[in-house]
């Protein structure tokens, strides 16, 4: 079922969903309060090396028409990412720039791993090519989804 929502990312990569703009507001008022802002937020995403963006493709629903969708994905096992959000929006321009934007957060996060640990998983590349391997070492470039 679709939901209208308002969304934002903060400083910590971290994806935001309020129920509208108004919620977000109140959640922005310095004078809110923890409790006051933790019933606001409808859903915070922390952004990680390990989430992937499906491809926008266009999508009729009995409920909503025609719709413009990309899911948010993380991979435990490259046979099946678990779904963490879908967004969906009559208009592809309206997701293009967000997905785009949420892909380089990934990319940015990916690279942070790879700086941190001195290498990087193979499972990206796998993921990404449909193969199901094991993890394991290696210096490729991880690619982009």
């Amino acid at each position: 079922d679709w939901k209208p929502c308002f969304f934002r990312l903060n400083d910590e990569d971290d994806l935001e969903l309020f129920r509208s703009e108004a919620d977000f507001e109140r959640f922005m008022n310095p004078k809110a309060t923890m409790n006051l802002k933790a019933d606001l937020l409808k859903r915070s995403v922390s952004i990680l090396y390990a989430h992937k963006c499906t491809p926008l493709k266009r999508k009729r629903y009995i409920s909503r028409g025609d719709l413009t969708t990309f899911s948010l994905e993380l991979i435990k096992d490259v046979k099946k990412p678990e779904l963490v959000i879908k967004f969906g929006a009559e208009q592809r321009g309206v997701l293009e720039p967000l997905r785009e934007y949420i892909l380089s957060l990934v990319q940015k996060k990916r690279f942070e791993r790879r700086d941190s640990d001195g290498f990087a998983l193979s499972q990206w590349v796998s993921a990404e090519q449909g193969a199901a391997e094991e993890p394991r070492r290696s210096n490729a470039r991880t690619p982009s989804y």
